[in-house]
């Protein structure tokens, strides 16, 4: 029996709350048998990372990603998963 195993990363900039929270639900749908959701990290020496640095590129507000992140918390716990770090 195949399994999907899917990794998300949340918080780019041309991505509103409201695309990802409908994302997340879609792809709920679909059961997974595991599921991560990361903040995107503007690491040093990286491409999005250069663009932050030089101001060209915003990070996503401090409260609407810990909004986001109670959200996501909620949704997926209410879905079965439970989160592990």
């Amino acid at each position: 029996v195949p399994s999907l195993n899917i990794d998300l990363i949340q918080g780019a900039p041309v991505q509103s709350r409201s695309t990802w929270e409908a994302g997340l639900l879609r792809i709920l749908e679909e059961e997974p048998q595991h599921l991560s959701a990361y903040d995107l990290l503007y690491e040093p020496g990286t491409a999005l990372g250069t663009l932050h640095e030089k101001g060209r590129l915003e990070a996503t507000d401090d409260r609407e990603r810990a909004a986001s992140f109670l959200w996501n918390q909620r949704r997926l716990r209410a879905a079965g998963y439970r989160p592990y770090e």
